[in-house]
Formats: C-alpha cells, sequence, structure tokens
C-alpha cells in the first residue's frame, strides 16, 4: 500500500490552534495512520515578525521545542503511528501588506 505524506498538520500541542494535549495528537495521528497516513509534516503557526523581536521569538521557538519534546517522547511509547516530521506554517506578516 502507498502511504501518503501530510504536508499540513497541526499537532504539536498547546501551540497554536491545533491539538490541545499529547494524548490528542497521538489519536489523531493512529487516525491518521488508518488512513493510509504514513508520514506527517506538523506546521505550527509561525509569525515572521517574531524575527523582529529576539525575546519574542526565543519564547516562541520555546513552546514549539517543548511541545516537540513532549510529543516525539510520547510517538516513541506507542508504535504503529506516522513518522512524525517537523515543519512551520510561516505567516508573512512583515513587512504589513497593503
Amino acid at each position: 500500500m502507498a502511504r501518503i505524506v501530510d504536508f499540513h498538520s497541526h499537532l504539536i500541542p498547546g501551540v497554536d490552534d491545533g491539538s490541545r494535549s499529547v494524548e490528542q495528537s497521538l489519536e489523531s495521528l493512529a487516525l491518521m495512520m488508518t488512513q493510509g497516513i504514513g508520514t506527517v509534516v506538523t506546521t505550527p503557526h509561525f509569525d515572521a515578525s517574531l524575527t523582529r523581536d529576539a525575546s519574542a521569538l526565543a519564547a516562541r521557538l520555546g513552546e514549539y521545542d517543548r511541545g516537540w519534546a513532549l510529543l516525539t517522547e510520547a510517538i516513541a511509547r506507542t508504535p504503529g503511528l506516522p513518522v512524525l516530521k517537523r515543519g512551520t506554517e510561516v505567516m508573512l506578516d512583515e513587512p504589513d501588506v497593503d
């Protein structure tokens, strides 16, 4: 069976409008696997304007790192899930659009 790659999922828990918990992320990944998805690229929201404020950037990246660590630790203990890759959905909010 050919495996599908999902390139847009919000599965890092608690960092945007996607998954609220590790458990919810694991449930979503298990469902995705049953639908033939073998690889998931999780893409939390990232505002490009954060690059103008070092402390805001560090705080946001820290949220991603903490959520990613929790999720990947749980995935390592849960067989039969898709491969998870890390990406970002970048909102190009700088410069401001007319």
